[in-house]
């Protein structure tokens, strides 16, 4: 059985980083699209976590989960 490891190669920064930012876009979408009474029909937090994990691989995945 392989263990899952959680490595970011020392960047726990650019990880919290990733987080964050997913986790504010998604905030900010969700309150512009709540106050105008509107459907969302983009969401920004998808598109960073996007980026996120083609720029920086697999190994983002953790980093996307918490700051969703």
């Amino acid at each position: 059985m392989q263990r899952l490891t959680l490595s970011f190669n020392g960047n726990l920064a650019a990880a919290t980083g990733l987080a964050l930012a997913y986790a504010l876009a998604a905030k900010l979408a969700l309150d512009f699209f709540t106050l105008h009474r509107a459907v969302a029909v983009i969401w920004p937090a998808s598109g960073i976590a996007l980026g996120g994990l083609l720029l920086g691989g697999k190994k983002w995945w953790p980093a996307v989960f918490a700051g969703s």
